[in-house]
């Protein structure tokens, strides 16, 4: 069995829409912030709900726009030793014995997610 992780809401706070690298990467695609941010959590396999209550927002968001490694790995470096994470399951209570994030917490985890579609 294997679980896929969901991306909900996953612009995040503070906004990632306004960090330069997400900008710049949106303006090569000719795309919106929201729309590279959504990508890059389809191109690291998860299932991605992004949330808006504003008709524009919700039609821009089904717009996909793909991402290249390069680009990929320029948005993932913000979070490379700097970052905040607010849901990890295993610290829950009670406690979901699930590795999703490989977080050094959630080492001690008897299960591991998987984010690879097979």
């Amino acid at each position: 069995m294997r679980i896929r992780p969901n991306a909900y809401t996953v612009i995040g706070k503070p906004q990632l829409t306004e960090n330069p690298i997400v900008l710049e990467v949106a303006k090569k695609l000719n795309a919106t912030p929201a729309q590279v941010l959504v990508a890059w959590g389809v191109y690291r396999g998860y299932s991605v709900i992004p949330k808006s209550v504003k008709q524009d927002r919700i039609i821009s968001n089904f717009k996909q726009v793909e991402l290249s490694k390069e680009d990929y790995e320029k948005i993932s470096s913000l979070g490379h030793n700097n970052y905040t994470r607010f849901n990890i399951p295993f610290t829950y209570k009670p406690k979901w014995d699930v590795n999703i994030f490989d977080e050094p917490i959630e080492k001690q985890a008897a299960f591991r997610a998987s984010s690879k579609i097979q």
